[in-house]
């Protein structure tokens, strides 16, 4: 799929190529998170839950990082097409709850579903108001419009992209809290279908058991949208966001520029990954406002859970 190249104020324009920005699963080496949307906690739910002397979901810690990166379907007849939001926030693309345990195949560990027990729904159109999870997969060719971003934290990639209206979020966030004495830098932004694919086998062959409870599938990682950062310095696994000022600054601040905590503590029932401070996603100043407001996740905005 071309690269779109486009050129915004304070914004340097990328190549072409589909490189991305690193990947996900432990956190990266300046990261924090175990990859790129984790799991949380563990509540048992009656389906398969760790076994006589396994660890709960909630107490497994990803293996040694294979790399600097972070972590984070079948390919319908055409790819996701990427436009701008309008009207009031509405779920995009009829997103699909998780099934309940056995339904079609599923099996879970605890409250996380493995992702290759089912065949996910197929996202045909990403806004900030798609849903990307377990359930509902991007295609491995998407790849959205992109522009480079300022403020890695990781030497080893010091150029990360965004789709074009996050970048701009980016960019106006990184300044509002750098005018109150808060500096944010990324250890992860757009991640490609083909990266997260490596992190996902990197680790698989480490710790088959567990792996999807703090690593996303390929397809099934918010960071393919170019939509979603992991941001550096951040409370790690699974201290409250708001134990150092940075969180703090984000959990008053975000929202004013489209942001979201996207997998919230004690929410993995709901969003199906585990709980990560550091997993931010663009969904626009509205919707952000409002999920603040009624402290909802996504997936209780669409309807998805109860």
């Amino acid at each position: 799929m071309a690269l779109a190249v486009l050129a915004l104020g304070g914004l340097t324009s990328c190549g072409g190529g589909s490189g991305s920005a690193q990947s996900t699963p432990p956190s990266k080496e300046s990261p924090q998170s175990p990859g790129d949307e984790g799991a949380a906690g563990t509540s048992p739910d009656g389906s398969e839950g760790p076994g006589q002397g396994e660890p709960s979901a909630s107490e497994v810690d990803p293996p040694d990082a294979p790399g600097e990166g972070s972590p984070g379907g079948g390919q319908p007849e055409e790819s996701p097409s990427s436009r701008p939001t309008t009207g009031l926030p509405h779920p995009e693309g009829d997103p699909q709850p998780h099934p309940a345990p056995g339904e079609g195949g599923a099996h879970y560990r605890g409250d996380y579903l493995h992702p290759e027990s089912i065949t996910p729904h197929e996202v045909t159109v990403v806004t900030p108001w798609t849903i990307v999870n377990r359930v509902n997969a991007l295609p491995a060719d998407y790849e959205p419009e992109l522009v480079e971003v300022a403020g890695s934290a990781l030497e080893k990639q010091p150029t990360m992209r965004l789709a074009p209206e996050a970048a701009r979020a980016w960019e106006a966030l990184r300044a509002a809290a750098a005018a109150d004495g808060v500096e944010l830098r990324l250890n992860a932004a757009y991640r490609s279908y083909d990266e997260q694919q490596r992190t996902w086998k990197e680790y698989e062959a480490k710790d088959p058991d567990h792996v999807f409870v703090y690593t996303a599938a390929p397809g099934r990682s918010e960071h393919q949208t170019g939509l979603a950062v992991d941001i550096a310095d951040m409370p790690k696994f699974p201290n409250p966001v708001t134990d150092n000022a940075r969180g703090r600054w984000l959990t008053q601040h975000a929202a004013e520029h489209g942001w979201i905590l996207r997998y919230p503590k004690d929410r993995q029932a709901e969003t199906g990954y585990r709980y990560e401070a550091w997993h931010w996603r663009y969904v626009g100043p509205q919707l952000a406002r409002q999920l603040a407001e009624e402290d909802q996740t996504m997936e209780q905005w669409a309807g998805l859970v109860e």
